[in-house]
């Protein structure tokens, strides 16, 4: 309880002015000018928007693959070694995801550099596209 206005410290100061719904989107993903007012004039609201856009960040950051090929299969479809079908549907998935790309890009670049330190080219920028190479 607060000393001086007897109310709970971990109540809201305004009760029934955001819903917790309001709240939970200005923390994580539409901020709302009216909804950041209110959390300048109510630290419990501030403090749970606080721990709502850093669950949702913890979230996010561990969820951020689940819907991706596994680094395996992305590696296979760098090498050429997947079957049509699905090497339409990563490069489908490529096409929408950015870490995915990175990734792939990233093992075609190890797979070039490897083929110019094969034929002695000294890792130049030749895009692995060797004149006369096997």
């Amino acid at each position: 309880m607060d000393e001086m206005d007897g109310r709970d410290e971990g109540a809201c100061r305004a009760p029934g002015a955001i819903t917790p719904e309001a709240l939970l989107a200005h923390a994580t993903e539409r901020p709302d000018p009216a909804v950041a007012a209110h959390l300048v004039a109510c630290p419990s609201c501030a403090a749970t928007a606080a721990d709502d856009a850093r669950l949702d960040r913890l979230l996010r950051a561990k969820l951020s693959r689940a819907a991706c090929p596994t680094p395996l299969l992305l590696g296979e479809f760098a090498l050429d070694l997947l079957s049509p079908h699905e090497t339409r549907a990563v490069r489908d998935h490529l096409a929408v995801c950015l870490a995915c790309a990175r990734e792939v890009g990233e093992v075609e670049r190890a797979v070039r550099g490897d083929r110019c330190a094969e034929v002695g080219c000294g890792g130049c920028a030749c895009e692995g596209g060797h004149a006369g190479s096997p």
